[in-house]
C-alpha cells in the first residue's frame, strides 16, 4: 500500500499546503479521497497520474470537493 498526501490543509490553502486530497494505491487499484482545489496540480507534481479507480468524498464541504469538477473534466478529456 502506498499513500500520497496531495493536500493536508484545512479550509484555507497556504503556500505550503493545499486543501484535502489523498491518493491511496493498493494492489493495482488507486483510490482518491477528497478532491480539494489544486488536487490535479498536486497529482502532476507527485507524478501519481490520473488513472483513478474510485473517488471518495469524506463529506461535502467545499475544501473537500471543489476540485472535483475540474478533475472529472480532465478524466473525460483523457478517456
Amino acid at each position: 500500500m502506498d499513500v500520497t498526501f496531495l493536500g493536508t490543509s484545512g479550509a484555507v490553502p497556504t503556500t505550503q499546503r493545499n486543501p484535502s486530497g489523498i491518493l491511496l494505491r493498493r494492489e493495482g487499484e488507486r483510490f482518491l479521497f477528497d478532491v480539494g482545489e489544486g488536487t490535479q496540480r498536486q497529482m502532476m507534481r507527485f507524478s501519481t497520474g490520473f488513472d483513478v479507480s474510485t473517488i471518495f468524498l469524506t463529506h461535502l464541504h467545499g475544501d473537500h470537493i471543489l476540485g472535483l469538477p475540474g478533475l472529472l473534466q480532465t478524466l473525460d478529456f483523457n478517456e
